[in-house]
């Protein structure tokens, strides 16, 4: 294998970073905002790769997509690799359903929301949760059976009162004591949506600060 580095100058700095499958992976730089790298297998300060290509060698892979939407998401899920663009939702896994290699990765359109820039991906207890483009609706992220593809449930389908006038702008999920994901909308208000998916409980609460406003939430252990 070759030593190399994609990631050699302005331009090139991945803007998303995950693990999966025992491999480091980045994604989105400005001059390849639909590529996504990811280290040798087992060797995550590796890039290099052969030619032909080994199964444990560094890959580098581009979507192909009707629209040059950026990744702004990537999370390691099931037997694939969860990405989210600024238009659509997708599943990067191996071709037989096997692992991801140089040779052996497809890429798979599931859903067509797209997510709220700059924002995270929240990987609750249940699955992933992703802010829709637009701030205004959060999605549930989630392999189903029944379709045998992964669907984006809308989670706020009955909040719309909450959400209508004021984005998300910051969230976090809380595990304990109760499992609740934060929001803080563009009024400096609060929203809280108690979510335990185990037993199909979704439900949207408010919180108002008389005299201030809230900017940001985070959650820490306890």
């Amino acid at each position: 294998p070759e030593a190399r580095n994609p990631f050699d100058g302005p331009g090139n700095y991945p803007s998303v970073v995950f693990l999966h499958q025992q491999r480091l992976g980045f994604a989105a730089s400005d001059n390849q905002p639909l590529t996504v790298w990811m280290s040798q297998a087992g060797n995550f300060e590796s890039m290099a790769a052969s030619v032909p290509p080994s199964d444990d060698d560094a890959l580098e892979a581009t979507l192909a997509a009707t629209q040059a939407n950026r990744i702004l998401w990537c999370q390691s899920d099931r037997n694939g690799l969860a990405l989210g663009t600024e238009g659509s939702e997708w599943i990067l896994t191996g071709t037989d359903g096997g692992a991801v290699t140089p040779s052996n990765l497809s890429f798979q359109p599931q859903t067509f929301y797209g997510s709220q820039p700059y924002l995270p991906v929240l990987r609750t207890g249940h699955g992933l949760v992703f802010l829709q483009r637009g701030g205004r609706v959060l999605r549930e992220y989630g392999y189903s059976f029944s379709a045998d593809r992964y669907e984006s449930g809308d989670l706020s389908l009955l909040a719309r009162h909450i959400l209508r006038e004021n984005p998300v702008v910051s969230w976090a999920w809380q595990a304990e004591p109760y499992s609740i994901i934060w929001c803080v909308l563009a009024d400096g208000t609060l929203a809280g949506l108690t979510y335990m998916r185990e037993h199909d409980v979704v439900g949207w609460h408010r919180h108002s600060t008389p005299g201030g406003v809230i900017e940001e939430v985070s959650v820490i252990p306890g």
